[in-house]
């Protein structure tokens, strides 16, 4: 069922917050540092995870900033496999023992581009590492990263074949990084297939959403279930409108047991993209479906959805009415039409870009850039509550420069978010602990 908004849209109009003070790591060679995902522990600190550029024979290095709930550095880890190959760092997690997991790819002139897995423990201390070179010695490209509480971390992506398609992979590592098994799936149509994310329950099941190539120029959302052993225990596609695109984009399982999924479907020349959120029962049975269409011929895309109390939806996507804006949406619990819908366009009245959503008991977050007057982006987080009011909007600008949040995370300790900030030099590494009531910078 297409549910064309009858719902006024709201333009978000957010109290400004405090401008943002977030602190900036400039590494060694002061050239470029970026800040693409964070993870925080139950006392507070923060580790952010990025790339920094030696300038040197090593090239690129995966690098670990961690910092105190003060925001003062507790230590920072940079990791180069020694062969004078580009690190790349892409995201970070946390497990309940004291550890985190980077999930990285390097590229090798051999094998193409590899998926690498880092553990640290809180304190800094290097634990292994794991390497996922597919069974065809070509590029491996990650997406996804997450923990499980069955001491197994999880990760997904797609890998290439001798054929020029790219089969999906889900790679399941043993925490202590002594091993790892995995899966491709290759879709009916023997074409390019991915997974773009994967959520875990209790029992070590692991979820996934990405894309399959359907043939006829058309690609279809795909979900599959996995045990741990990975028995494939469910496997579902969705087409809209034949000869349309659907990509699934995000996933999460919450503690209820509700399989959510947001992903982005092509409803026709007249419609465009549309939101589109799939929700179902994890042991398995049919499915409820919705679209969001902005309308007006506009585009709407999923970026990231979560589960709020009650397993009501949540996603946050792009909305294109000429510039592009921050769409939020929360839908009831049998995902009925939207018990909201707001739009936020910045202060400049140009494009903005969302990155990421968390939540906490009360309020959602959203991390991204907007653009500014100047003509770049600044970094900005938005606050919202469930209930759908508009709070507070947090943004960060440095001397006129490129500026973009990657990540935020909601923790009892604050609302952190990770970012990229350019400087005279070369970018630098961002971090942010951010007040929940007013978006004021706590550091």
């Amino acid at each position: 069922m297409n549910w064309k908004c009858t719902l006024a849209l709201v333009a978000i109009a957010l109290a400004s917050g405090a401008s943002a003070t977030p602190k900036r790591w400039n590494g060694p060679a002061n050239l470029n540092d970026t800040g693409t995902g964070v993870a925080v522990d139950g006392a507070g600190n923060t580790f952010t995870v990025g790339t920094t550029d030696t300038g040197g024979a090593n090239g690129k290095d995966v690098v670990v900033v961690a910092r105190q709930p003060n925001g003062s550095v507790l230590w920072t880890r940079q990791f180069d496999l020694g062969l004078g190959l580009d690190e790349i760092g892409k995201k970070i997690v946390y497990d309940t023992f004291g550890n985190v997991f980077v999930l990285a790819q390097f590229d090798d002139p051999g094998t193409g581009t590899n998926i690498l897995v880092v553990k640290y423990t809180i304190g800094g201390a290097y634990m292994g590492r794991l390497v996922y070179n597919g069974p065809f010695n070509l590029d491996d490209v990650p997406t996804d990263i997450k923990y499980d509480t069955t001491n197994f971390v999880v990760v997904t992506g797609s890998s290439m074949t001798p054929a020029g398609t790219t089969d999906a992979v889900i790679v399941r590592m043993m925490d202590n990084m002594s091993g790892f098994a995995f899966r491709l799936f290759n879709g009916p149509a023997n074409g390019d297939d991915v997974f773009n994310a994967v959520a875990v329950d209790p029992l070590g099941n692991m979820y996934v959403t990405g894309t399959t190539w359907a043939g006829f120029r058309r690609n279809d959302l795909v979900f599959v279930k996995f045990a741990p052993n990975f028995i494939l225990l469910a496997q579902r596609f969705f087409n809209g409108i034949v000869g349309r695109d659907d990509y699934g984009i995000d996933i999460t399982v919450d503690n209820a047991g509700w399989v959510m999924i947001a992903g982005t479907t092509n409803n026709g020349p007249v419609n465009n993209d549309d939101i589109l959120v799939l929700k179902f029962f994890w042991t398995g049975g049919g499915y409820i479906q919705r679209f969001y269409d902005r309308g007006a011929g506009s585009n709407d895309r999923a970026v990231a959805i979560a589960s709020a109390p009650g397993s009501s939806p949540v996603v946050v996507g792009t909305s294109e009415a000429g510039n592009t804006d921050v769409c939020l949406l929360k839908f009831p619990p049998a995902l009925g039409a939207p018990q909201w819908a707001l739009n936020y366009n910045g202060p400049a009245n140009r494009d903005d870009v969302p990155t990421s959503l968390a939540l906490d008991a009360a309020q959602i977050y959203v991390s991204g850039r907007s653009g500014s007057a100047a003509g770049d982006f600044d970094s900005s987080t938005l606050a919202v509550s469930l209930a759908g009011a508009p709070l507070w909007a947090n943004t960060y600008d440095f001397a006129g420069l490129f500026d973009s949040g990657s990540q935020v995370v909601a923790s009892p300790a604050g609302v952190f978010v990770s970012g990229t900030s350019n400087g005279a030099a070369g970018s630098d590494q961002t971090t942010d602990r951010l007040n929940p009531a007013t978006g004021a910078s706590m550091w």
